[in-house]
């Protein structure tokens, strides 16, 4: 008899899953040959023996011919398995993202990336006011937001009924204005970060990007380590942002770019570290510098931390620039959606 081998016992539950109905041994074989794996039928019938005593896959009649198929547990399993496999997602959504977005900094115009909050309608009215102080102390991804009313849609997704979304601009996007103007951006770790008088102190905690499958400010809003709204009104607090690095030789055109989207109403607070040296106590790659970003979610961690409930979405979609409205106007935009109450 063979020795299990994890990775085939994985495979064989995702064939079962994708064909989603009964499937013979002879025919997971072939499938799993076709993906480069070394395996016989018997070997199959093996395995599926095993996998039935834990549960995770039966027998079942098809026709003529037995077969087998996937079971809830097993489900479950593979589940686990793939959110392994899919370490280091977000540091590719990342990249994936800033190579997508178009936006042209000497023109204004073009697609930059938008995180997504969802905050219940009649929630809404109370929400506003801490989104404008946010952006209002230069705490937010920029001056521009966006307002989706319950039922509509916004990229892929659709707002729930009972629902307000509110488009912020992620901080991803300085990476894609980087790459256009042929700046490589590393980006390391999602944090939450001590800001001492609007200075950084230190990361209080940091989650590396290449061994997460999700967005750090989420997990830091959920836990409530976030404290946003006292870096609002005492300039002292705990606020989300993220670590990267760029080539040494390019920090003089970052800074411009920073400069130019200052301009437009697109720049958040970045702080550039010393060249080639750590920052922040992090090490820095050599001939790079450390930069922190502002992140887009802070304004949806400061509703969070007034006791509104959220649910966030970062990188959830393109959406043009000129579509998004500025945040002094954030309020009659939602009177006229009729969003607002009173």
């Amino acid at each position: 008899m063979p020795n299990l081998d994890r990775t085939k016992e994985i495979a064989i539950m995702q064939v079962l899953h994708e064909s989603g109905s009964t499937v013979s041994s002879a025919e997971i074989a072939s499938n799993l040959q076709a993906r480069s794996y070394d395996i016989s039928p018997r070997t199959v019938r093996y395995y599926l023996r095993s996998m039935q005593e834990k549960s995770l896959v039966e027998e079942a009649a098809r026709g003529r011919k037995g077969g087998s198929r996937i079971l809830p547990r097993g489900v479950q399993e593979l589940h686990a398995a793939r959110t392994v496999d899919r370490v280091g997602f977000m540091q590719a959504a990342l990249d994936q993202w800033a190579y997508r977005m178009d936006f042209d900094p000497d023109t204004g115009r073009g697609q930059i990336v938008l995180n997504i909050t969802l905050i219940k309608t009649s929630d809404f009215s109370s929400a506003l006011p801490v989104i404008r102080e946010v952006y209002a102390t230069g705490l937010g991804m920029g001056n521009y937001l966006a307002i989706f009313p319950p039922g509509s849609s916004c990229g892929t997704s659709r707002i729930p009924s009972d629902h307000v979304g509110l488009g912020t601009i992620c901080s991803v996007t300085l990476n894609g204005i980087l790459l256009s103007a042929g700046i490589p951006t590393i980006s390391r770790f999602g944090g939450n970060l001590e800001i001492e008088q609007r200075t950084p102190v230190r990361f209080t905690e940091l989650i590396a990007y290449e061994g997460t499958t999700l967005d750090p400010l989420e997990i830091f809003i959920k836990a409530g380590l976030t404290r946003v709204q006292d870096a609002t009104r005492h300039d002292t607090g705990y606020v989300g942002a993220s670590f990267r690095e760029v080539p040494t030789a390019a920090t003089p055109r970052v800074q411009q770019l920073q400069d130019q989207l200052e301009k437009i109403g697109l720049a958040g607070m970045l702080f550039m570290g010393p060249a080639n040296q750590s920052f922040l106590h992090i090490p820095i790659t050599e001939n790079r510098t450390g930069m922190v970003v502002i992140g887009g979610l802070n304004p949806a961690a400061a509703v969070e931390e007034a006791g509104i409930p959220t649910s966030n979405r970062a990188l959830s979609t393109l959406y043009d620039f000129d579509r998004l409205i500025h945040f002094h106007d954030a309020e009659h935009a939602c009177r006229r959606m009729e969003l607002l109450s009173g």
